[in-house]
């Protein structure tokens, strides 16, 4: 089991996975957090660049998420999400309330919401 997964390997996705390996968040280093991404050319550039971080097109079972998706791809990640049993979620899918998240993931997950913008890309 993963510590975090981050769900979408785009610029967000990739900024925050950048700097939780650079800050050490997980004591198991870039093999406690896991990236999925559908894009196969994306997922090679992310393996490339992260050493040691699983890159994958499916979500794998992990503590908590990152929901880093578009807006219209939110409620299917969830719901892969419920299903591997994640317990926490932090989505920073622009528009997606904290209501339409919790009724996608079910009860008994925390969520919360943020909203980073193109500079914390920086």
């Amino acid at each position: 089991m993963f510590d975090l997964v981050i769900v979408g390997g785009g610029r967000m996705g990739e900024a925050l996975l950048g700097g939780l390996l650079d800050a050490g968040w997980s004591g198991r280093g870039p093999a406690g957090i896991a990236v999925v991404e559908k894009v196969a050319g994306r997922r090679d550039e992310l393996a490339a660049r992260f050493d040691g971080v699983r890159v994958t097109d499916t979500i794998p079972q992990a503590a908590g998420a990152v929901v880093a998706v578009k807006p219209g791809d939110v409620a299917a990640a969830c719901a892969s999400l419920r299903a591997v049993g994640v317990h926490r979620v932090l989505s920073i899918a622009a528009g997606v309330t904290i209501a339409s998240l919790q009724h996608a993931l079910g009860e008994g997950i925390a969520v919360v919401r943020a909203m980073p913008n193109t500079p914390a890309l920086i």
